[in-house]
């Protein structure tokens, strides 16, 4: 076992774990001084190329210089035991996120997803994350939608929680194999692998060409966010929405003006702390 830690401002930290999520099995912060140490755990050293870009991301989502990570050997000990011990269930809207240790049944009326903990990002935990099963808790009462897209699935969360809302089709895709493949083993677990598609692959090179969606959920950064847009766009039909995440309340402009230009509006908002969560909607004649 490994950590990998940087000492970044207090305002950062969010953006920090965030990046640090899909290499490691848990992450936390820690006031260090007059700044935060945000610490990751994982099972193998990260490759290093692929952290540094990572780091450098958030580091240019928050304006400062790209912090120097430190790594360090752990003696060995069973520490994905020791994470899944630390993680009670998870209750957000009408989701019950929970690992397999918690095996009771959730109250009536609650939606329940067993998720591991694993290398890839998506525990139920972060505000992100929990943005968008608010976004899906929400829309669910209104409208079904029948062909989803999860851009960015990680541990395959959202397109689960998608597919126990509704009966729908679910392309999931991601840059990261262990991330599909966890996906897959996670839909498998939740009794809905047979209609979650998991695919690796940037963007939206990795999505069957000629699908289109009523649904896209991406919880990412502002930046890919906002490059993805037109592809998006051009993907979705007249009355689709799209769940936008993994936005500090400061990118939320950026966020917006980018898929206005592509003729959407802002049908929700869903703000958790420092983050937000944005439901924007094509207009049926866009």
């Amino acid at each position: 076992m490994w950590t990998i830690s940087v000492v970044v401002p207090g305002e950062a930290a969010g953006l920090f774990q965030l990046a640090l999520e899909p290499f490691c099995v848990a992450v936390a912060a820690e006031i260090h001084g007059p700044h935060w140490r945000v610490t990751g755990y994982c099972e193998d050293p990260p490759a290093t190329g692929a952290l540094d870009a990572a780091l450098g991301v958030a580091a240019a989502g928050a304006g400062i210089a790209p912090p120097r990570p430190m790594l360090a050997a752990l003696p060995a000990t069973d520490w994905l035991a020791e994470n899944r011990k630390s993680f009670p269930p998870v209750r957000v809207g009408r989701f019950y996120i929970h690992r397999t240790h918690h095996d009771r049944p959730p109250a009536g009326g609650r939606i329940a997803i067993r998720l591991d903990a694993s290398l890839a990002f998506g525990s139920g935990t972060h505000a992100s994350t929990q943005g968008v099963l608010v976004a899906l808790d929400a829309l669910a009462r209104r409208r079904r939608f029948r062909r989803v897209l999860d851009l960015g699935t990680g541990s395959g969360i959202l397109a689960i929680a998608a597919a126990k809302l509704w009966p729908a089709r679910v392309v999931a895709t991601d840059i990261e194999p262990n991330s599909v493949r966890m996906t897959r083993e996670n839909a498998a677990a939740n009794g809905v692998m047979p209609r979650i598609a998991a695919h690796v692959g940037p963007g939206l090179r990795a999505v069957p060409r000629g699908l289109r969606f009523d649904l896209v959920l991406a919880n990412i950064q502002v930046r890919p966010l906002t490059s993805l847009a037109p592809a998006i766009r051009r993907r979705i039909g007249p009355g689709a929405h799209v769940v936008l995440s993994g936005l500090l309340r400061a990118d939320e402009a950026e966020a917006l003006a980018a898929y206005r230009a592509q003729g959407l509006v802002l049908a929700a908002r869903h703000p958790l702390g420092d983050w937000v969560t944005l439901v924007m909607r094509r207009l049926a004649k866009a």
